[in-house]
């Protein structure tokens, strides 16, 4: 109801909000046009109300259905930065972070409008999702590091071509101690790589969460 072309009144008090609605009226503003006279009817003028009408979306359940889950479900990922490389329920771990944090964002997305425009909620997501695929990644580095053998990182084509090349040369050794210290040299190879991947993981313990935490402070204070 306009009131003295100022301002409104709400009709129907009672009936006009809900205590659990996902969409708010938030603000109303009326403004009076008057439109000039038609030709068929030069003495009249024609007056309109026109509406400006506000609402406002529930944001609570977007953040403690989805965005809490997701740096839960992070958190949970990054914690396998404390489990042995020999558990094999490490990488077990991971996967079922990457699948439930993608099963959420199917799930949210749903419920959001489709826009062409990049949102800080598409960010926000992406970004998570990177960390718990680098999580992955990483875990699957520290699993090879954790059980290599070789004295290098050359691919076994090239070590077998080099290999190769060089079976002319005499090896005074036989059999039995060449293999002796083929495996005492593997032994050495592995402790150095084993020492490898407690490294990265010490690294990963800090890196991970204290880059996510970044990630999610730059995308919070670009939010309007």
């Amino acid at each position: 109801t306009l009131m003295d072309e100022t301002g409104f009144t709400f009709g129907a008090r009672g009936i006009t909000g809900e205590a659990y609605a996902e969409f708010k009226l938030t603000d109303i503003s009326t403004e009076v046009h008057v439109y000039p006279p038609f030709p068929l009817s030069p003495e009249e003028d024609w007056p309109a109300i026109l509406y400006t009408i506000t609402f406002s979306r529930a944001w609570q359940p977007y953040i403690r259905g989805y965005l809490l889950l997701q740096i839960i479900l992070n958190l949970t990922a990054m914690a396998c930065f404390w489990l042995p490389p020999h558990c094999g329920e490490r990488m077990l771990l991971g996967m079922t972070s990457l699948l439930a944090s993608v099963t959420s964002d199917l799930v949210v997305s749903e419920k959001l409008p489709s826009v062409n425009e990049v949102t800080s909620f598409d960010n926000f997501s992406i970004m998570s999702r990177i960390f718990i695929a680098l999580v992955l990644f990483e875990t699957a580095m520290v699993i090879y590091f954790y059980y290599l053998t070789a004295d290098s990182l050359t691919p076994r084509w090239i070590a077998w071509m080099i290999k190769k090349k060089e079976t002319h040369n005499p090896n005074p050794r036989s059999n039995a101690k060449q293999k002796s210290f083929l495996h005492l040299k593997e032994m050495q190879n592995n402790i150095f790589w084993q020492k490898l991947s407690r490294n990265i993981d010490e690294f990963s313990r800090v890196a991970f969460p204290v880059g996510y935490a970044i990630g999610i402070g730059v995308i919070t204070s670009n939010i309007q």
